[in-house]
């Protein structure tokens, strides 16, 4: 008789604020951010916009999916883009799965 055993542990890493519930507001250099996140775009460039915005300067009138707002993030042509994160996260506990994904680049980072 074979008989296999596994355990697996797991931490549930909970965000504040994970549907970026904030006032509409267009981006802007130190521009307004949802409660719980952080610009951690590049320097002198503009924050995420705050969707819906009336009359938006990229014509976004798309209605949220779940809650009042959400965030736009761009790329732009001098290669930057916009990025937000949440300082309260630690990232530094063992044997945990990490997976950041930056949308507007494209890009997958994950630490196992």
């Amino acid at each position: 008789m074979l008989l296999f055993q596994a355990a697996f542990s797991q931490e549930i890493i909970r965000l504040v604020n994970p549907s970026f519930e904030a006032e509409p507001a267009e981006g802007r250099l130190n521009g307004p951010m949802p409660k719980g996140w952080i610009d951690c775009g590049f320097p002198l460039q503009s924050t995420p916009d705050i969707h819906p915005v009336q009359n938006s300067l990229f014509g976004v009138d798309t209605p949220p999916r779940h809650g009042q707002s959400y965030l736009g993030l761009v790329v732009r042509e001098n290669e930057s883009w916009e990025m937000i994160g949440q300082p309260e996260i630690d990232y530094s506990i063992e044997n945990q799965l990490f997976i950041s994904i930056f949308v507007p680049g494209f890009i997958v980072s994950s630490k196992d």
